[in-house]
């Protein structure tokens, strides 16, 4: 369903218009879902690797980070605290969205 041009002048119109609205926040919604999933899956790695590279010369402070990453349980407060935040970003922006 395309953007309709120009002003909306009659109701039909602007039920369409609602409706190819409404289509495209619950595609963006499942892409954000989807982004929050893989940010959650890969957040340990890349942020060892985003430290390991600023690192690099200090092998003492690599060989920790990596041994903190690589902890089970770390990684799932990392990924609970991921689910939290990606929970009061999806409120925050339904809320502005409902103004």
């Amino acid at each position: 369903m395309s953007k309709i041009k120009g002003p909306i002048r009659n109701l039909t119109a602007l039920e369409k218009e609602i409706y190819r609205l409404e289509l495209e926040a619950n595609r963006t919604e499942g892409k954000l879902g989807d982004n929050f999933k893989y940010l959650k899956h890969h957040f340990p790695e890349m942020a060892l690797g985003s430290i390991t590279q600023r690192f690099a010369s200090r092998s003492l402070w690599v060989s920790l980070v990596e041994l903190l990453f690589q902890n089970d349980h770390l990684r799932g407060k990392m990924g609970k605290g991921l689910e939290w935040l990606a929970e009061k970003s999806a409120s925050w922006i339904k809320h502005k969205f409902r103004k």
